[in-house]
């Protein structure tokens, strides 16, 4: 692997700073990447080569979940997709393919629907989408309880390590340097705590995202952890159903963070999803 780009802060006019990380390749396909829940974008250490030698590559921090900061008001999908769509405004981005994992899932599809035109597609795997969510019971009880989500909120680095043991099945974890940044990241009460307020959110907002799944017409490759213990394997067909353009590739044997822990297979079928797009829209002799 060779040298990744510095990260970079970028100032939104709403006031919002959020850390990125930039590949140009102009004239390439853009592709925006964002972070699963306790991590960061260096959830994409390990594929940033291969991605960035195809595509205009950006990674962006969700504000609260990475490094970057956030308040509890936008700790929700309907908020944190605004904030997302302000960054691709901000950055110029030529209607991108968002990669979004985890609970960039539920925010992917409320800017989608809200903001039609703006994405070229989408690659949504292991994050909610409907309520009630088919997740773990642990992840039910931080939906239904504030009490519950009072006392993990102290829990961050117990939480990040055990999400790491859990979420991966094939042996490929995270690196060193990633694992401390979440660590690190999460580590403070006030802080993790403030991520639970999005959990806490699903009530009011899954239902909006439910119901928004049917105007997101441009295309969507869905993939899964087979093995995902968090965010059930039974959300990627019910969720490909309820999308007008998707097409399914589970990950045979993979756990919740299944673009890592299956890395080369997700790579794979990523590329193979873009070739099917590309070809489509070729014009024919």
């Amino acid at each position: 692997m060779t040298a990744l780009p510095p990260f970079e802060w970028l100032t939104l006019g709403d006031g919002h700073r959020l850390r990125i990380r930039r590949a140009s390749r102009p004239g390439a396909p853009a592709l925006l990447l964002t972070n699963a829940w306790p991590q960061t974008i260096r959830c994409w250490d390990r594929q940033w080569d291969d991605l960035a030698a195809q595509y205009d590559l950006t990674a962006v921090d969700l504000p609260g979940f990475g490094i970057s900061p956030g308040d509890d008001a936008v700790m929700r999908p309907s908020a944190q997709a605004d904030v997302v769509g302000t960054v691709i405004d901000t950055l110029g981005l030529d209607h991108p393919t968002w990669i979004a994992p985890d609970v960039g899932v539920p925010i992917a599809i409320s800017l989608a629907a809200r903001r039609p035109g703006l994405l070229s597609g989408l690659v949504l795997f292991d994050g909610p989408s409907e309520f009630p969510p088919a997740i773990s019971w642990e992840g039910r009880l931080l939906v239904r309880s504030r009490i519950a989500r009072w006392i993990v909120g102290w829990l961050g680095i117990p939480f990040t390590l055990e999400t790491i043991r859990r979420g991966y099945r094939l042996g490929r974890r995270p690196s060193r340097t990633a694992v401390v940044e979440y660590l690190r990241a999460f580590g403070r009460p006030s802080r993790f705590s403030r991520t639970l307020r999005f959990v806490g959110s699903y009530p009011e907002e899954l239902p909006l995202v439910e119901a928004a799944r049917a105007r997101v017409e441009i295309p969507a490759l869905v993939t899964w952890g087979e093995r995902d213990v968090f965010v059930l394997p039974s959300n990627g067909p019910r969720l490909v159903d309820a999308l007008p353009n998707a097409t399914f590739r589970p990950l045979a044997g993979a756990g919740h963070y299944s673009h890592e822990d299956a890395g080369d297979e997700f790579l794979a079928v990523f590329a193979a999803w873009m070739a099917t797009r590309t070809e489509r829209l070729e014009p024919q002799p």
